[in-house]
């Protein structure tokens, strides 16, 4: 990013240089013209290379500068969902997996997809199914439940040393945590639960990867 900078800061530098030689030319004695114009083309030369330049390093950044983003968003996003007033606490589940953004011109625009009041029996009805590699099934009766019991089943302290983190707070945690959803073990662990059930199933996924554990984790349905 540094680089970038320097070079952007060369580039503005140059531009106003080639401003000014350009106002001046028709100044300069026709003795100085061809240096001055050779000059101009230099610069114009100069300009074209660090543009191109700063492009390729701009893209190649790119995928580190939306992490952050992504990182601050979901921060923004969480801290909402976190602190907002739901009426009831499958409200706060239904929202958070129905809700999704989609672009309307320069503005995001915040949609609810196919939530509807028939759909609620279906909603609680929903169970994870986790299968490990010698055939052990767990289906507990909520979807965090599965999800706590999965990660106790590989283990807390393998599940611990892979360092997954959420907005900051550790997947598993000695410490309770005063903003997310957390499943209490003990007073000295905690398993952090404030995710949407995609985001679950996608986290015991990619455990099971990591430590090379070859389990599924499906929606009944599926």
């Amino acid at each position: 990013m540094e680089d970038i900078q320097l070079k952007q800061n060369h580039l503005n530098n140059l531009k106003e240089e080639l401003e000014v030689d350009k106002k001046e030319i028709n100044g300069v004695p026709e003795r100085f013209r061809d240096f001055i114009l050779a000059q101009i083309m230099e610069k114009e030369r100069l300009i074209s290379k660090l543009e191109k330049d700063i492009s390729i390093l701009i893209e190649a950044d790119s995928s580190n500068r939306i992490e952050s983003v992504r990182h601050d968003f979901e921060h923004l996003i969480n801290d909402f969902i976190s602190h907002y007033p739901f009426k009831f606490p499958i409200d706060r589940e239904l929202f958070t997996s129905a809700i999704s953004l989609e672009a309307n011109g320069k503005e995001l625009v915040a949609v609810i997809n196919g939530l509807e009041t028939k759909s609620m029996q279906g909603y609680y009805n929903k169970r994870l199914i986790v299968t490990f590699p010698d055939g052990t099934q767990l289906e507990g009766h909520k979807i965090t439940d599965t999800f706590v019991q999965t990660i106790v089943e590989i283990g807390l302290e393998k599940v611990e040393s892979l360092g997954i983190t959420y907005l900051g707070t550790p997947l598993v945690s000695k410490v309770k945590h005063d903003k997310y959803q957390q499943k209490k073990l003990n007073d000295k662990c905690y398993i952090l639960t404030n995710f949407s059930k995609e985001k679950k199933r996608e986290i015991l996924e990619t455990i099971g990867k990591k430590l090379k554990i070859p389990l599924t984790a499906r929606f009944p349905k599926e």
